[in-house]
């Protein structure tokens, strides 16, 4: 009863406020403000002058008048270039130099009237004001329309320009030209992390609505940059108006029409001849493969009715086809007879005796076990005996070993791949001046991308196609009350589609019986092909999990916001209102048809270790051939769910100009995120506050006296924001705050209440790993996906928990910040900037055993039984970030504009997410101890101490219109006239490394870390021994103590029945660097028309950056490098027509 009360009592308070300011709307800002003072010669206020400022590409005016103080306010104006103005009776009229707004920018035009007649206009330079930042303490940069139609961006992907901003970085920058960006982004890799926070905490924001894909946080819309504006990313410290974001907020806003018809034609084309092969390809001695990708598209703009009504369209399309040889690894001739003496140094392929691994039946225990004779082993498994009597479809080796001094099949089939990706999409855009008093504007986009994959190195891995369509409006009405009250409503929709397509199966022998087929236990398999074959070994995985996904995310978005100026006082006062609508049909990570894990525990025998004998560590491949599989999961087939969610807000903010040089700004904002419910309320929780009632401790949404939701609501959502901003003197400002924001991230949907029986069966199992006196329990495939002959439908031994106090993640961000003025046009500054996190969302195996090796000392034992899985979804992460940030600055001029970021910093965490980092072999997900959480603390996967990157864009002062050359004759205009450069660069320190090792714990855990015997003594380092060649890089592969003489070495696996003492990110890969450049050549036609072609060099200098090494003390390559992360270089040609 009190839950309701309060939950009442909040939507009464809620319906109050919005009452009060008479709309409801998104706040996110999306346009800039112009605020100065007017004095006379003498230095005395000007009061009621009147102030005019005049868009330059559409003439609407806007208008205000000083008040007493001599000091004018203009809100809500949108973004583009301005020339400002005052005028009163006796003075002339003055004017300032054009300059640009920018988003969320509070520009200060400071004005002198001199005495005079008012039809003279008194032209005067700009000041510091539309350079410095002297208004607010918030962390931020813009990418203008000028650098993001010239930056080299990979993929015209507009998420590249967000890398180059203060405090960002993303280990897979090589990736942002990809699928993620050309088609849609399915996963954080090109999206970058700013300060430390998760990729997945960023809020995308498109012309003041929200586009992201919120049930994994990611972008839902990837506009082109033709379309765009401007791009602004704040990265902390925001006025109270913007929140639902942990991490940046990037906000893009389309270009609109002009009172001149403008427009472009443009085509980017790449392909194989253009591109060197990749540093990782050469090393496997791999070709590269061919490849056609275009680019293209359109954009127009223009007036209906000067000066009053614009619109601006645009189109762009994308297809690439690729396709030429890839790698894979099979096994040998050898290995499909069960003889694997090769491991052994058998055969000669160049594999080092340090390299060797000796095998050993461990059926009966440790202590009784012994090596097989020249690693000889008998074929068990149903699955090996079909594949390795059908040739035709699990081909023999074709190529030369890629690294055969550690492998004796590594990289050694080589066959033909073809990809097919399109995408087509373009917005439309209508901006309207009603009057004086009302301005609106109405955006609408839509898009649809698909992919496939007509052939597959290996076809027994079953791929499918994919489609992502999307649609997705806005629009906007700023309504002028009086000159000290406006009010800004916004109203938005998005619909994003994810529709991962079914396997297919072009080999024609599997079908929808390929589980009989091959020997596995499955009663109407759904779909073709066969289970997953998951191998830890360096043989490529067969089969498929069967993960067709179908996600449809709905997206309401509304709010208003009211700005009164009262004396010193800019007030603003709003709310926002989202509805979430998530659809999804989602078969969990293990899929329909699952998967089978080999991991080699079931040939390993630490205990047997000799010092300069071969290897003990076991073999993946060797135990999928003894059929005896670690672990293994399956999910039942069911319908969609519909899951819903208001998130709900209100804000204040309070810009006080205290002195004139001196700004106070107090904002404080509530956010109240209601509860996750399915419609149909086709959830179930596990009551992980009482794990002894188990099995009776499942709750039921909406029986029982549970809510809908089955956690609680969190109400204390409240976020105050204080900043300042003191300009010492004209060339110098100092800038400070404090805020407190709140999210709570989507965690994907494999994680879900709706994903628990009876509405969605799960079957996952993790086998003991043998001790001295046992064997372990191994799973045959026989058994199918039961412990025991059985089907999934039957029984569920895995159940995701969410926990009743679940709450969004909380960031405290605080800077203190110098700019000073270089010049009139260049600014330079340095900040302090720091992030406490807590709360922050973390995913846990619940289900871990308090004693190894004893399944029933499990908390849920009699819920899920040996084995089984509780996955808890709960706010108990923490991270804190420190850095010293430094920016200079330059804004166009003279073709000049550049911006250069360096950042010093340290990011710690006791967790990486939902999602990790992808390209840091970093913390795992889950803890390697569920009851010592705090074990997984240490640096984070984004902790690079030293990031730089740098955009530059510099039109050459020759030709027509610029500063040399104007008049020119045609001939040698053509030939001189016209050239641009523009590159970037992004250069990181080297990212952590966690060394890793077999998961021997026999706890049910879903991680395991080495142990660390002392510290890593790095000498000779290379590719080939990144940890170098000092003892202390050679792991341990028994005891510590070996005939009572401590080895030398710093990592060892653990030990059966512990956890490793390694903690996390203890040691460093390599960096990363990357340049990009770009040449242009203009061609004049007619007028202002225009013809330009472009080089692209991505990758300029070719530089590679290196993988992390290989991190498990179990691998025989371990320390080393195989891969790299940098793309080849590569050279983009295209043509533009511009009017």
């Amino acid at each position: 009863m009190l839950t309701r009360f309060k939950c009442c009592t909040v939507w009464v308070v809620m319906l109050l406020v919005l009452a009060s300011v008479c709309h409801v709307a998104r706040a996110q800002t999306v346009t800039g403000s112009i605020r100065g003072l007017v004095v006379d010669q003498s230095g005395a206020a000007v009061a009621d002058a009147k102030i005019m400022a005049r868009n330059v590409d559409t003439n609407v005016v806007t208008t205000t008048r000083t008040d007493r103080s001599g000091t004018y306010n203009l809100q809500v104006l949108p973004i583009g270039t301005y020339v400002v103005s005052a005028t009163k009776p006796g003075f002339s009229v003055t004017a300032d130099r054009p300059f640009t707004l920018e988003i969320d920018q509070i520009a200060k035009i400071d004005l002198k009237l001199q005495v005079g007649e008012v039809t003279t206009t008194v032209d005067v330079a700009a000041d510091s004001g539309s350079v410095l930042q002297t208004q607010d303490s918030a962390l931020g940069t813009t990418i203008t329309a000028n650098t993001l139609e010239s930056l080299p961006l990979s993929g015209q992907n507009f998420s590249a320009a967000t890398m180059f901003v203060a405090g960002a970085v993303n280990p897979t920058y090589d990736l942002v030209g990809g699928t993620n960006g050309t088609e849609r982004d399915l996963t954080p890799t090109s999206i970058p992390s700013f300060n430390g926070n998760r990729q997945q905490t960023n809020n995308y924001v498109l012309d003041g609505v929200e586009i992201n894909e919120t049930l994994n946080n990611v972008i839902g819309y990837n506009p082109a940059p033709e379309a765009l504006q401007e791009i602004r990313v704040i990265t902390g410290n925001a006025s109270a108006e913007y929140g639902n974001v942990n991490g940046g907020e990037v906000i893009m806003v389309t270009k609109g029409g002009t009172n001149k018809f403008h427009g472009s034609l443009y085509s980017f084309y790449e392909n194989q001849d253009l591109t060197a092969n990749l540093w990782s390809n050469n090393y496997n001695h791999t070709p590269k493969g061919f490849f056609h990708q275009n680019q293209f598209g359109a954009t127009f703009g223009g007036p209906i009715y000067k000066d009053k009504l614009f619109f601006f369209v645009d189109y762009e399309g994308y297809r690439n086809s690729a396709g030429g040889s890839a790698t894979a690894t099979v096994p040998t001739a050898r290995m499909r007879t069960g003889d694997f003496s090769e491991f052994l140094g058998s055969g000669n392929t160049g594999l080092l005796p340090a390299n060797y691994v000796q095998f050993y039946d461990t059926h009966n225990g440790l202590t009784p076990a012994t090596p097989y004779v020249n690693n000889q082993i008998p074929i068990l498994n149903p699955v090996a005996k079909f594949l390795f009597a059908h040739p035709e479809i699990y081909p023999l080796p074709n190529h030369a070993l890629s690294s055969p001094t550690s492998s004796p099949d590594s990289g050694n089939y080589i066959g033909s791949s073809k990809t097919v990706t399109v995408n087509n999409q373009g917005d439309t855009r209508i901006d309207y001046v009603l009057g004086t008093k009302d301005s609106i504007n109405a955006r609408f986009s839509m898009g649809d991308a698909w992919d496939a994959t007509p052939k597959t190195v290996l076809p027994i891995t079953f791929p499918g196609g994919n489609e992502y369509p999307f649609i997705g409006g806005v629009i906007n009405e700023v309504h002028t009350f009086t000159s000290a009250l406006q009010n800004e409503f916004r109203a938005g929709y998005t619909r994003v589609a994810w529709l991962q397509g079914a396997p297919i199966d072009s080999t024609g022998l599997f079908g929808t019986s390929g589980n009989a087929t091959v020997g596995i236990p499955f009663a109407d398999q759904p779909y073709s092909g066969f289970s997953l074959m998951n191998f830890s070994s360096s043989e490529s995985n067969i089969g498929t999990k069967g993960a067709g996904t179908t996600y449809y995310d709905n997206t309401f978005d509304y709010g208003d916001n009211v700005v009164w100026l009262r004396g010193k006082h800019i007030i603003k006062v709003g709310a926002e209102i989202l509805r979430y609508q998530q659809n999804n049909y989602y078969p969990s990570t293990n899929g329909v048809l699952g998967q089978f894990s080999y991991n080699g525990a079931f040939t390993k025998n630490a205990t047997a270790a000799v010092v300069g004998g071969p290897k003990t560590t076991g073999y993946g491949y060797a135990d999928f051939v003894l059929d005896d599989s670690s672990s293994q999961g399956v999910s039942g087939v069911s319908g969609r769910v519909g899951q819903r969610q208001y998130r709900l807000a209100f804000y204040a903010q309070d810009d006080w100009k205290i002195l004139p040089n001196l700004t106070l700004n107090l904002g404080l904002r509530y956010g109240y995120d209601q509860p996750i419910y399915e419609v149909n309320n086709k959830e179930v929780n596990v009551n992980t506050d009482n794990p002894a009632s188990c099995p009776n401790c499942l709750e039921f949404a909406g029986q029982n006296g549970n809510s809908r939701a089955l956690y609680n609501p969190f109400y204390a959502g409240w976020m105050p924001r204080i900043g300042f901003a003191y300009q010492m003197n004209p060339g110098v400002v100092i800038r400070g705050g404090y805020g407190i924001t709140d999210d709570l991230e989507g965690t994907g949907a494999n994680l879900r209440l709706s994903q628990n029986a009876p509405f969605i069966f799960q079957f996952s199992n993790t086998g003991l790993t043998p001790t001295a006196t046992s064997g372990g329990t191994p799973t045959p495939v026989e058994n199918g996906f039961a412990q025991a002959p059985g089907n999934v439908q039957v029984s569920s031994t895995r159940y995701e928990a969410w926990s009743h106090r679940l709450r969004p993640a909380l960031i405290q961000q605080f800077n203190l910040t110098t700019q000073f003025l270089l010049n009139s046009n260049t600014s330079a500054q340095i900040a302090y900037v720091g992030q406490l996190g807590q709360h922050l969302i973390v995913p846990e195996n619940i289900n871990q055993y308090t004693t190894p090796n004893v399944p029933s000392s499990s908390p849920y034992f009699n819920l899920v039984g040996a084995g089984g899985l509780v996955y808890l979804t709960q706010s108990e992460g923490y991270s804190n970030y420190n850095a010293m940030q430094t920016t200079i600055r330059h804004q166009q001029n003279n073709g000049l504009e550049y911006t250069f970021n360096y950042t010093w910093s340290k990011s710690m965490t006791n967790n990486p997410g939902f999602y990790g980092v992808t390209g840091v072999d970093g913390a795992s997900v889950f803890p390697q101890n569920v009851y010592d959480p705090h074990g997984d603390y240490g640096v984070s996967g984004f902790d690079t101490r030293n990031a730089v990157n740098f955009t530059a864009v510099y039109q050459l002062p020759f030709g027509h219109g610029r500063q040399f050359g104007a008049h020119w004759n045609r001939v040698l205009d053509e030939a001189i006239g016209g050239w641009k450069l523009s590159g970037d660069a992004i250069l990181y320190s080297g990212f952590p490394v966690t060394i890793t090792s077999t998961n021997v714990s026999n706890t049910n855990n879903s991680t395991a870390r080495a142990n660390q015997y002392g510290p890593l003594i790095v000498r000779n380092r290379s590719l080939l021994h990144w940890f170098g060649t000092d003892p202390s890089a050679v792991p341990c592969t028994g005891a510590q103590v070996v005939n009572g003489v401590r080895q030398p070495c710093a990592y060892g696996p653990d030990l059966t029945n512990t956890f490793g003492t390694a903690r996390v990110n203890t040691e460093r890969a390599p960096g990363y660097r990357i340049i990009d450049m770009s040449l242009f050549k203009e061609f004049r036609t007619y007028k202002e028309q225009v013809i330009l072609f472009r080089v692209d060099a991505f990758n300029a200098f070719n530089i590679v950056s290196y993988a992390e090494p290989a991190a498990s003390v179990s691998s025989t390559t371990f320390g080393q490098i195989t891969a790299s992360l940098s793309p080849a270089r590569q050279f983009q040609f295209s043509a533009k027509y511009r009017f």
